[in-house]
């Protein structure tokens, strides 16, 4: 029932609302309904999309980004869910700080020369993005470059002076 929502043109805000929420319960500390976000992704990017089905497909991308580890052939959707809010979303900074991250392959130690560049589309997006500013700080401080780690460091400390992490 709550799928139908998707299916349709003319939901209420609260029919978006209760879908996130039943995401959300679809998922826990340690699995993830595979066939109901098979259904989710496939509704939303096979029917016509509004703002609010863009939120879903968010929050899907959001649960699936961490819970990475119990995604298994659910992954495969990953990209494609990435490349489609991209699409839907070209100015929300998070998307390019993501591609940013998954461009490390899981080690934080080898950063591939398409990592700047999706991190500078964040950055182009938004200038004050703290995540972005700290990741730049932290390349700069695995290569070395301990003037450039500290002047990113600092701009993002300036923007969020109680970042625990920052500190």
């Amino acid at each position: 029932k709550v799928l139908g929502v998707l299916n349709t043109t003319n939901a209420s805000e609260f029919d978006y609302l209760n879908l996130l929420s039943v995401l959300s319960n679809h998922t826990d500390s340690s699995t993830i309904n595979h066939e109901y976000f098979h259904q989710v992704i496939n509704s939303v990017l096979t029917n016509s999309l509004n703002s609010n089905k863009v939120r879903v497909l968010a929050r899907v991308y959001e649960i699936m980004l961490s819970m990475s580890d119990t995604l298994g052939d659910l992954s495969q959707s990953v990209p494609i869910v990435h490349q489609k809010l991209k699409l839907l979303d070209p100015q929300n900074p998070s998307y390019y700080y993501i591609e940013a991250l998954s461009t490390l392959n899981n080690d934080p130690n080898i950063i591939s020369n398409e990592t700047f560049p999706a991190l500078d589309e964040a950055l182009k997006r938004k200038p004050n993005y703290v995540e972005a500013l700290s990741s730049y700080g932290d390349f700069y401080e695995k290569k070395g470059d301990l003037i450039k780690a500290e002047s990113y460091f600092s701009k993002a400390l300036i923007l969020n002076r109680f970042n625990e992490i920052l500190l």
